[in-house]
């Protein structure tokens, strides 16, 4: 009888060890499935900021191709007012040029007159 007691006992106390090792694997699961839910939301909340870094990098790569293309009109308003500058420099010049061999034919002429 002493020996059936002590072989339940035996039993009783490898089935409370079994108890106990499933109850704590049961809590080791549940922290993971904690921690794989917890990185689940982390990884929505980078795919969500991925997706916001993506639009605005659209959104700037669409604005820097309308300033290029503003600075490309600019450039060339730059280019035509240089060369009506230059034209108009030449024009001046050459007026200058003709103004002075206009006074100088008449101060000949009015020292042929004299």
């Amino acid at each position: 009888v002493d020996r059936m007691r002590s072989e339940q006992e035996a039993k009783d106390k490898e089935l409370d060890d079994t108890r106990e090792h499933l109850k704590n694997v049961l809590d080791e699961l549940e922290e993971a499935e904690d921690s794989r839910d917890a990185l689940q939301t982390d990884l929505e909340k980078l795919e969500m900021a991925l997706e916001k870094i993506r639009r605005e990098l659209e959104q700037n790569t669409e604005e820097l191709i309308k300033a290029t293309a503003e600075v490309d009109v600019l450039r060339a308003s730059c280019e035509e007012a240089e060369s009506a500058r230059s034209k108009l420099e030449e024009s001046q010049a050459q007026q200058q040029a003709e103004h002075e061999k206009n006074i100088h034919e008449l101060e000949s002429s009015l020292r042929t007159a004299e």
